[in-house]
């Protein structure tokens, strides 16, 4: 209809929230209003034959924003909670968890286990899930942010193309994670996979997964991405992969 006409002219607009949901988009329900899907929701929804990773930002932090940072109570609460939900889904075996390294996706990983009430677990870190996954030059991203801020600074980067002399060519880079990092490790790894990183990976790789349609564009409608959102990338028996946008919280966005 209209809203695909718009869609493949690249005039999209921009008081509409849309969904790629079965290889198109659409225009979102008032349920998925932000553009993303409840957690839970795909995961209740998986085939029998299809496996997924979340990608998903940590839950609730406090003030410390360095490797040792803590979640918060409330943070900690979060993420028990969706462990518990997915419990209630219907469970689909244990669950692979992958963190960064930092103590916040660690104990975000073991809270959602514990909430899920998966005793026998193992918390495995992968580099690949560093917050600066995308960064190419360390020195010139971080001048980038002193400057401009991190969240005006990541997501220009990835929705426009902006400071690409501190970054990679989100496509290419994109795609190394999810092939490389990911997918080509499935055998090593379980039906269902919770990879818990940072939001200055997450916004990009929503950017590139949904083709620039994500609703995280913080420097056109301050809009970053909220604790315990990302996209899942699930995986056909055939290989083909599709994604979406998840949250695990009441809204993906904040």
């Amino acid at each position: 209809g209209e809203c695909d006409k718009e869609v493949r002219e690249g005039r999209v607009i921009h008081d509409n929230y849309y969904i790629f949901d079965n290889g198109a988009w659409r225009v979102a329900t008032p349920q998925e209003a932000d553009g993303f899907t409840d957690l839970v929701q795909v995961y209740a929804g998986l085939n029998s034959d299809e496996k997924v990773f979340f990608v998903i930002r940590h839950s609730e932090r406090t003030s410390e924003t360095g490797p040792t940072g803590h979640l918060t109570a409330n943070g900690i609460q979060y993420a028990r909670d969706l462990g518990k939900r997915l419990a209630a889904a219907g469970k689909k075996g244990d669950f692979y968890f992958g963190y960064s390294g930092y103590t916040r996706t660690h104990e975000t990983c073991e809270n959602i286990a514990q909430g899920y009430g998966q005793a026998d677990y193992t918390l495995n870190v992968l580099d690949a899930m560093d917050g600066a996954w995308y960064v190419k030059d360390a020195d010139k991203a971080d001048a980038y942010v002193n400057s401009d801020g991190g969240w005006e600074v990541y997501s220009r980067y990835a929705f426009t193309g902006a400071y690409s002399d501190a970054f990679y060519d989100l496509k290419e880079r994109s795609k190394q994670l999810i092939d490389d990092e990911l997918i080509a490790n499935l055998s090593s790894m379980s039906r269902v996979n919770f990879m818990c990183t940072h939001d200055y990976l997450v916004v990009p790789l929503l950017a590139y997964v949904t083709n620039g349609h994500a609703n995280v564009k913080f420097y056109e409608k301050w809009k970053w991405v909220n604790y315990l959102a990302g996209t899942a990338i699930i995986v056909s028996a055939d290989g083909s992969v599709r994604y979406v946008p998840v949250k695990g919280l009441e809204t993906g966005t904040m």
